[in-house]
């Protein structure tokens, strides 16, 4: 689940691709390793409320999925 959310960050980071894009890529992803994701969103760290278009820093992505009966939780804060 790290790995996910490093790779989001640094896609939107560095190649600018939108936010609800890496939120798909990233779900996809973790139902390829085998989880069943909860939610896999991107946020802005401040107030949780989605990021305007174009927006990149302080921003947070958070991730909960269950990998049989355990329920995983993750988040990573980037700017």
């Amino acid at each position: 689940m790290r790995k996910t959310l490093l790779v989001a960050a640094l896609d939107l980071l560095a190649k600018g691709h939108a936010w609800r894009v890496l939120e798909q890529v990233a779900t996809a992803q973790l139902i390829g390793c085998g989880f069943e994701p909860d939610y896999v969103v991107i946020r802005r760290a401040e107030d949780l409320a989605e990021p305007a278009e174009g927006e990149q820093t302080g921003l947070i992505a958070l991730i909960a999925a269950r990998l049989g009966s355990t329920r995983l939780i993750d988040n990573l804060l980037f700017d």
